[in-house]
């Protein structure tokens, strides 16, 4: 399938990606972001061909990750008002 190993890099500009150590954060105190979502929904048939619905969505995102670019083009990861 390949001529070479692609897990090992071989030529300049190949690109190695390494899964062996996990995903580790590296950014202190960031915590993962989240949703609560709260749906309900209601059907009745009026005649054989016939149906109403009424469907609701409540939905509150409550923690998220925000990404960054500074002024030395550093990637900085956050969540937003802590």
């Amino acid at each position: 399938m390949y001529k070479e190993d692609p897990r090992f890099k071989t030529a300049v500009g190949d690109t190695l990606l390494d899964f062996t150590q996990g995903i580790v954060s590296g950014v202190d105190n960031l915590e993962g972001q989240y949703v609560d979502e709260f749906l309900m929904g209601y059907d009745r048939e009026i005649a054989g061909n016939l149906k109403i619905s009424v469907n609701g969505t409540y939905r509150v995102l409550g923690q998220v990750i925000q990404s960054i670019v500074d002024e030395n083009n550093n990637i900085l990861f956050g969540n937003p008002g802590k």
